[in-house]
């Protein structure tokens, strides 16, 4: 898990910080990241996708992957704000809560959260950690 970005800056620009952030936030001068999982996956991301259909519903799609420089390895980004996406016109945004986003993604890919100032990186074995937890409390 990296983290990059105090939010300090980002206030002081006058660029939002959003909900999941502030916990996010909070949890990092903590050292215990226990509610910021809580509260992902609760959260709506706006999420690029490349769809496979046409209509005013996007039901058949694939993520829009990219790799992480930093490992090399796959990753989705996400973001509370649809602004903080590149959005390409080969792509498109759909909207979905974090617990259930984590359950439509392959078990290799990351997830980079498009935060005010840079991103938190959530690599496939940290995602793979929470998938099992919400599937042992889901109802």
């Amino acid at each position: 898990m990296r983290y990059c970005g105090s939010g300090r800056l980002a206030q002081a620009l006058g660029r939002e910080v959003t909900s999941f952030e502030n916990v996010l936030l909070s949890c990092k001068s903590r050292g215990d990241f226990q509610p910021a999982w809580h509260c992902f996956a609760n959260t709506y991301f706006f999420v690029p996708v490349l769809r496979n259909d046409s209509g005013e519903q996007t039901k058949d799609f694939r993520f829009s992957i990219s790799t992480y420089p930093q490992d090399g390895k796959p990753y989705v980004l996400v973001s509370e704000v649809l602004d903080r996406l590149q959005i390409s016109q080969s792509t498109e945004a759909i909207r979905e809560i974090g617990g259930k986003l984590i359950g439509m993604l392959n078990p290799e890919l990351g997830l980079i959260i498009g935060l005010s100032e840079g991103g938190f990186a959530m690599p496939a074995d940290l995602l793979g950690w929470l998938r099992a937890s919400f599937q042992r409390v889901a109802p």
